[in-house]
């Protein structure tokens, strides 16, 4: 799976630090907060992230609280990003630390490529990797809107540059750009084992010049009832915009546009926990650089007991993950996720 064939081990690192600084006013009605972090790469530039947020809290016990922050983040390439090296045959999966030059399966108009024909038009640069990054903002209120009932809401909206995607191409896999013949020899119609040409279709990570826009929203809802019972759940919207992105375009955004939890739960005979969960989540498309497809609609119900023995500072627990068997498939070309039982002990040493 990893470019490590010739028996050197790879070696990567990455450290960083991160400071706050944080300033109450109007009798702390209002908190300010500013935040920064420094990352160094061995393989990238370093990269800086700042971060300001605001909350402002009102009512008799502060328990109305609107916040809104700002902030730039980064997304490192991932370590299959980096040093991926798997060979299928027909084609290999590739890394990209250093970048490549080849040839594209499509030109500029649009017009496939013809083994045999001329390549002009359909020369292509990938670049190595950098840094991916995003702008993101973020609202929010929370807040007890009548007694024992919270509320908590959310709306972010992001905007990604330097977009880590996929890409597939015909180059040597040395980086190089490969002659005519060795293109058509490339082809998987004239590939056999053993083909001569350094030329190979490439599957390779690279940063998309292309903007990645995505918004969404959260709502959280709980009722404390009493200690033995309380109920709440929880909903979160995440939508990809697609509009400026061109077909075929992978975002590897693999996430539900609709989700939601329900749960109980509550202490009753002084001792006793527990708590019962339902979670669903939309089906939606799934993009791998091995297989793309599309993941049906999946829920689970979970649900936990725990007994404390005070004077043994112990809890005896007793769990079951996906209570009904759903056969979930929560991933292209992942296994389906059938029931979880557990026992545990939790003990709190003073």
């Amino acid at each position: 799976m990893f470019a490590d064939t010739d028996g050197q081990r790879i070696r990567n690192y990455e450290y960083g630090a991160y400071t706050q600084l944080t300033q109450s006013l109007l009798d702390d009605h209002l908190k300010l907060a500013v935040a920064g972090r420094i990352d160094f790469f061995q393989n990238f530039d370093p990269s800086f992230s700042p971060r300001a947020s605001a909350v402002y809290s009102f009512g008799k016990d502060k328990q109305h609280n609107f916040r809104a922050s700002y902030g730039q983040a980064f997304r490192s390439p991932s370590q299959t990003d980096q040093y991926l090296r798997s060979d299928v045959n027909t084609f290999i999966l590739l890394g990209n630390l250093h970048g490549f030059q080849g040839y594209s399966f499509t030109n500029a108009e649009g017009k496939s490529y013809t083994p045999g024909t001329s390549l002009a038009g359909y020369e292509l640069t990938v670049e190595k990797l950098k840094l991916e990054r995003v702008n993101t903002v973020e609202v929010g209120y929370k807040g007890a809107i009548v007694p024992n009932v919270y509320v908590d809401a959310s709306y972010f909206r992001s905007r990604y540059n330097d977009f880590i995607g996929g890409t597939a191409f015909v180059g040597n896999v040395d980086g190089t750009r490969p002659t005519a013949a060795q293109v058509n020899a490339a082809i998987p119609s004239n590939f056999t084992d053993g083909n001569a040409s350094p030329a190979r279709i490439i599957y390779a990570s690279y940063n998309s010049n292309q903007e990645v826009r995505t918004q969404g929203a959260t709502l959280g809802l709980t009722y404390y009832a009493h200690k033995a019972f309380n109920v709440g759940g929880n909903y979160s919207l995440n939508v990809l915009d697609r509009s400026n992105l061109p077909s075929g375009f992978r975002t590897y955004f693999n996430t539900p546009k609709h989700k939601y939890n329900l749960n109980v739960g509550g202490t009753v005979l002084k001792s006793l926990s527990y708590s019962v969960n339902y979670r669903w989540a939309q089906g939606h498309r799934q993009e791998m650089p091995f297989a793309s497809g599309t993941i049906r609609d999946y829920s689970s119900t979970d649900a936990y007991l725990g007994y404390t023995v005070p004077k043994l500072a112990t809890t005896l627990q007793a769990g079951v993950s996906n209570l009904f068997d759903a056969n979930n498939t929560q991933i292209i070309g992942g296994p389906q996720i059938g029931r979880l039982v557990f026992l545990g002990v939790l003990v709190n040493v003073k």
